[in-house]
């Protein structure tokens, strides 16, 4: 049942205009977490991916600040778990989402000049850059 409501809120996302339902944000994303707190619910977990896929392209990047977290926490649970196969292919259909997106700017990238580490616009130097091991 929780699957297939999450499943109806992707549609309802994916159908409206850019930026739409940015005011509902904060809601969407504690359902969603709560979703994948649920214990062993597979499809479930299949579709709360689906549905961060589907934020991606429908809410600008710099108002999904507050997914960040959960995105990438849930990612890496979600790959390294060895759940069920549909999960990690879920898993990266989202991972690729996120790279096609303009969202790809604000993950870490590494700059070849500096030897620093840019996410988004600001530079981190590495770790070896400062003589710090």
């Amino acid at each position: 049942m929780r699957a297939r409501n999450i499943k109806r809120l992707s549609f309802v996302l994916y159908s409206g205009e850019v930026d739409l339902y940015q005011s509902h944000l904060s809601w969407i994303q504690e359902k969603l977490v709560e979703a994948l707190k649920l214990p062993d619910a597979y499809p479930v977990y299949v579709e709360v991916f689906h549905c961060l896929r589907i934020l991606m392209l429908r809410i600008s990047p710099r108002r999904l600040v507050s997914f960040w977290p959960v995105i990438f926490t849930e990612l890496v649970h979600g790959i390294s778990r060895s759940l069920a196969l549909s999960l990690s292919l879920s898993a990266y259909a989202y991972q690729a989402t996120l790279v096609q997106t303009d969202a790809h700017l604000w993950l870490p990238q590494q700059d070849a000049d500096t030897s620093a580490i840019v996410v988004g616009c600001v530079q981190v130097p590495r770790r070896g850059a400062l003589g710090i091991s």
